[in-house]
């Protein structure tokens, strides 16, 4: 379990047409979280595995924008940001 301790930011990707025409953007909020207890497991048919990591440990690769919402989640006590 976790608890939120802020928003870290809050991001909107380009938009995404599909080829059925439709037409999207996703927006992202990024959150600080605190680890409160257990363990992490896949909740889900959309994940196939999960777990902690040191963040000097982190998978690879990792996407640009993934990684900027780590270092938004990881500045601690910093103002939100956008992008």
């Amino acid at each position: 379990m976790v608890r939120p301790v802020r928003v870290a930011g809050v991001a909107a990707t380009r938009l995404i047409e599909y080829p059925n025409g439709d037409r999207c953007r996703y927006v992202d909020t990024v959150f600080e979280m605190e680890w409160v207890s257990g363990e992490p497991h896949v909740n889900d048919d959309e994940s196939t595995d999960v777990g902690w990591f040191p963040v000097d440990g982190l998978p690879e690769p990792l996407s640009p924008g993934h990684r900027e919402s780590l270092e938004w989640a990881l500045d601690a006590g910093a103002a939100a940001k956008w992008r």
